[in-house]
């Protein structure tokens, strides 16, 4: 896996390598006819800011080797004198253009330019600290000097000013030349820059068109990289006087649109990508990144220049190590292996220029344009990574519909709707009620039958429990044994309403179905239902990946409304406390349901629920259905039951109350009390009974103190009833207990009919 992000990054900059390679070792393609001539800088402590002055130091003063182009950004004001040795030339008395660039970076502040033949100044110009204040009086975006040589012994001095400590090398052209060179610089220019904002007006109409606002954070990046080159292009000098930008105001002006460049290009990548579902570990330092951002393009506007280099640094690393880094282990889709080349393009074009314009490496025209190059090669490259994202979203959107016309589980629906391209799909957090509906005893059920028989009555009977489900409002999660898990809590989202309202009267009306069916017909197996209901908040996601698409929700809540379902008794519902509270809170009658406790795994403390017998009204259908299933699957009782005599008592002390035992048998007993308890309950009790001699035998045997396990339990006149199982140990033991109480405390011998063994039916 490794190996192949490995190759899969390596691929998606090739093309970026291969320009900046073209960029470092290609000849300069682009180059002029200069002339060259001595050129010597001077280097002193002393800032001489006269003519007369300078003539008079001497030799010694002059560094004379070749002049290099150098940038450092300082917060001072630095000033550099040159001296050109022009009587070199030609004398061809044709005139000559000397000229002194900034860089595309920082622009020079102040330039004076003197002909000197001697000690005497033939000529100055002085181009000040302002641009010329009309457009026509604009020559070009250079501090241009015309001059002719006719005396012996002629030189040029330049005295420079700048914000910022900034070396360039003066260039001298003939006339001709320089006008010739002018042109095809300011057309090839003019095309790039065009090129650039024509990508960028494109990308905000399909913004205006589609209203995607990914569009429109793409057009205005693109917009803040047009007025980059701009800038860096010198483009810029001659559009400031029109809108009244001083010469110091550009240096500032320029950075903003360096800051916002970084700024919408995270606006735009975080829509693009959707940062929250498809890199969630990287969300807090892309956030970072964006305050920053925004902090620092907020900042340019006043700071000094070697912050602004500072930040426009940070901006630049940061945006290296996203593409670096937090793309890499996705670039298998297609349209993020784009990005990042595109990306990789804006940032070779751009690093490209930056090195080559403070002098880092030999500054050329070719290299001059690499960022208006790398711009438009990443803005295309992106056009095309944008129309592969397309093709991603309508994938999408029809197994979205198609999810939808097969009527899935509205669960896979919704996190198909949160779906990432990285290879798995966003959670959801969400406040549900869950509803279990399991079918009891169906091992019992299963004896005897042929699976397709099975398999036909139990499909039939979950797609009635389905319709049943999605008519109040709910939909299936998935499977789970002979029973589904149902979520209320999704088509509502947003409205005023009460999942658990929705949940119970489903429920309900699932037992009633199941009730009117088991009774309707004697052909179909009776399949009797138990239901729990619990709301909570749930994380809803896909255990798999795009391959295996497995939508399920997690959460304690989720137990326990499983473990509510596993101590329900057959065509009863038990609730949570929560459900209860906004039944009441709902307005709906709480008073028939019954306070029950049930055992949760791994807590000692018995839970508080409620159960609910939709047949309260009707015992004697309840009654039926149960004598109808028992008949139906062969149930007889086969354990020896005995009655308490009259004088005896046998008492089951617990932590949740006292059992006053009713008859016992050899697994166990039946027993009521003032407390109800699910089914599957394990409770330790400690037996007390009226019999002295009694409670010696067990106590010396280690029998007083029994766990005992609930059968089923039932509401009945004298209270609520409950079929005990003694809970471990072994037989020996069951049969101790049994046949000391026999002899101690037996009545009548219990003849069961099949009427009487009905609350005993689930296993």
């Amino acid at each position: 896996m490794a190996s192949k992000t490995f190759i899969y990054a390596l691929a998606s900059r090739l093309p970026a390598l291969l320009f900046l390679f073209a960029i470092v070792f290609s000849p300069d393609i682009l180059s002029v006819k200069s002339q060259h001539v001595a050129t010597s800088i001077l280097n002193t402590q002393e800032d001489p800011t006269d003519i007369a002055a300078v003539l008079d130091l001497p030799e010694s003063s002059w560094q004379t080797s070749t002049v290099s182009r150098k940038y450092i950004p300082t917060d001072a004001w630095h000033t550099h004198w040159y001296r050109l040795e022009v009587d070199s030339l030609p004398s061809n008395n044709d005139d000559w253009l000397v000229t002194m660039e900034g860089t595309g970076i920082m622009d020079l502040s102040k330039v004076e330019f003197f002909l000197v033949s001697g000690q005497q100044v033939l000529s100055r110009f002085n181009t000040g600290g302002d641009y010329p204040e009309t457009f026509s009086s604009q020559q070009d975006s250079r501090y241009l000097f015309k001059f002719r040589v006719e005396k012996p012994d002629t030189r040029i001095y330049i005295r420079t000013a700048s914000n910022g400590d900034l070396i360039n090398t003066p260039q001298i052209y003939s006339e001709r030349d320089y006008k010739d060179h002018a042109r095809s610089l300011v057309f090839i220019v003019s095309i790039l820059n065009g090129c650039l904002l024509g990508l960028a007006i494109y990308s905000l109409g399909l913004f205006v068109v589609l209203r995607d606002v990914t569009y429109f954070y793409l057009g205005f990046w693109q917009i803040c990289s047009v007025f980059m080159a701009i800038y860096v292009s010198r483009f810029i000098k001659t559009i400031a006087p029109m809108i009244a930008i001083k010469s110091e105001q550009l240096y500032p002006v320029g950075a903003v649109f360096f800051g916002g460049f970084f700024v919408f290009l995270f606006l735009f990548a975080g829509k693009y990508f959707d940062y929250r579902r498809n890199f969630p570990k990287s969300v807090l330092y892309l956030k970072i990144h964006l305050y920053a951002s925004v902090m620092s393009t907020v900042t340019f506007a006043f700071a000094k220049p070697s912050w602004i280099i500072v930040q426009l640094g940070f901006l630049i690393v940061s945006a290296i190590v996203r593409n670096m880094f937090v793309y890499s282990g996705h670039l298998k889709q297609s349209f993020v292996f784009l990005f990042s080349t595109a990306a990789s393009f804006y940032i070779v074009g751009g690093i490209a220029f930056v090195l080559s314009d403070v002098g880092i490496i030999e500054w050329t025209q070719f290299r001059y344009f690499s960022l208006h190059i790398g711009s438009i090669f990443g803005s295309a490259i992106l056009s095309v990574s944008m129309s592969q994202r397309l093709k991603f979203m309508e994938k999408r959107h029809k197994d979205i519909v198609n999810a939808i016309k097969k009527d899935d589980e509205l669960v896979k629906l919704n996190a198909l709707l949160n779906e990432s391209f990285s290879g798995h799909f966003n959670t959801s957090d969400l406040d549900v009620s869950m509803m279990f509906v399991d079918i009891a005893s169906f091992s019992e059920i299963s004896l005897g039958r042929t699976q397709s028989d099975i398999y036909r009555d139990l499909s039939a009977l979950i797609t009635s429990v389905v319709g049943i489900v999605e008519e109040h409002g709910g939909s299936i999660d998935r499977s789970v044994g002979a029973g589904v898990l149902c979520l209320f809590g999704y088509k509502k989202v947003g409205k005023s309403f009460d999942p658990s309202v929705d949940a119970f009267s489903a429920a309900c009306r699932i037992q009633e179905m199941n009730v009117q069916r088991s009774l309707g017909s004697v052909n179909k197996i009776i399949m009797p239902m138990r239901i729990g209901i619990h709301t909570a908040k749930v994380t809803i996601g896909n255990l798999g990946d795009q391959g295996r698409i497995d939508f399920t929700v997690i959460g304690a809540g989720v137990n326990l409304a499983s473990r509510l379902k596993e101590s329900c008794s057959p065509y009863k519902v038990i609730l949570s406390q929560a459900v209860r509270d906004q039944l009441k809170a709902g307005g709906r009658d709480v008073e028939r349901l019954s306070p029950i406790s049930i055992a949760v795994k791994h807590q000692a403390k018995l839970l508080e629920a409620f159960e609910f017998n939709p047949f309260g009204a009707a015992p004697e259908l309840l009654q039926r259905v149960e004598s109808v299933f028992l008949e139906h699957i062969g149930m007889r009782s086969l354990d020896q039951r005995f009655r308490l005599k009259n004088d005896a008592q046998i008492n089951l002390v617990s932590d949740v109350g006292v059992f006053q035992v009713r008859d016992f048998s050899n697994y166990g007993f039946r027993a009521v009390s003032t407390k109800l308890l699910g089914r599957q309950t394990v409770i330790n009790v400690k037996i007390q009974t009226s019999n002295p001699h009694i409670d010696a035998q067990l106590s010396e045997a280690l029998l007083s103190d029994v766990a005992l396990e609930v059968r089923w339990s039932r509401q009945t006149e004298h209270g609520f009833e409950h079929g005990f199982k003694i809970y471990g140990g072994g037989s020996r033991q069951s049969e101790f207990i049994f046949n000391t109480f026999k002899i101690g405390f037996a009545g009548d011998a219990i003849s069961q009919t099949l009427d009487q063994i009905v609350t005993e039916v689930a296993s």
